[in-house]
């Protein structure tokens, strides 16, 4: 039990899109795909990162549905996870309290949740193109 967070990266394919159609075939199966879902990112009770998207993506609610977000969404959490990092500012990016959420102690485990977000993210970004968009979803 505890907090998991679920980045993911969608396509959606129209009628008669030749790649659906290769993933169709690679798969073995005689139908079109309207869509692709990878994972792009989880976390393990980062409850920094956690409040972020609850402030920032879910309205300041979390009711653990999957909410829809832009690319640029994901760059203004790099950029301030990267802030956070190089000025050593933890208030940039506050812990958040719940059951079984972790530790809100600004240590190592803290600050590794940063980099990691900041690295997983460039890469996710990098990998996948404007024709994808980002989902996130948090369990708990």
């Amino acid at each position: 039990m505890g907090l998991d967070m679920y980045l993911r990266a969608k396509k959606h394919f129209y009628d008669e899109d030749p790649v659906s159609t290769k993933i169709a075939e690679a798969v073995g199966v005689n139908r079109e795909v309207s869509e692709v879902i990878f994972k792009a990112m989880y976390w393990r009770k980062a409850n920094a990162i956690y409040a972020w998207f609850v402030e920032n993506v879910q309205d300041g609610e979390d009711d653990c549905f999957p909410y829809e977000l832009d690319r640029e969404k994901l760059i203004e959490l790099v950029d301030l996870c990267k802030k956070a990092l190089e000025t050593q500012d933890a208030t940039l990016l506050p812990t958040s309290k719940g059951f079984f959420f972790g530790s809100t102690e600004i240590d190592e485990d803290y600050w590794w949740d940063i980099q990691e977000t900041i690295k997983s993210l460039e890469i996710a970004l990098k990998d996948f193109g404007n024709d994808f968009y980002f989902e996130y979803q948090s369990s708990w």
